[in-house]
């Protein structure tokens, strides 16, 4: 296995580099980002409203995105009931 980047700079202080990364075949891939059913978006909201939505999704406990694809979602189901 390689060295880890630091491993010469920590011999040269005079520290042993015990440390050994987890392969990445150890580690599953978990979550919306590795998800083909999720896509990343990007859009431009306004800092207060941001830093306020993020507080209230904090006290409830709740992710951004999943109120994102509420938000969206209900959108769709009232342009579609027109």
């Amino acid at each position: 296995m390689a060295k880890n980047k630091f491993a010469d700079l920590l011999g040269e202080v005079g520290i042993a580099s015990s440390f050994e990364p987890a392969s990445e075949s150890a580690l599953p891939a978990v979550g919306k980002r590795s998800d083909p059913a999720y896509r990343q978006i990007s859009t431009y909201v306004r800092s207060d409203v941001y830093r306020s939505v993020k507080r209230e999704l904090l006290m409830d406990e709740r992710d951004f995105s999943d109120l994102m694809a509420e938000l969206l979602a209900d959108w769709l189901s009232r342009r579609a009931s027109k």
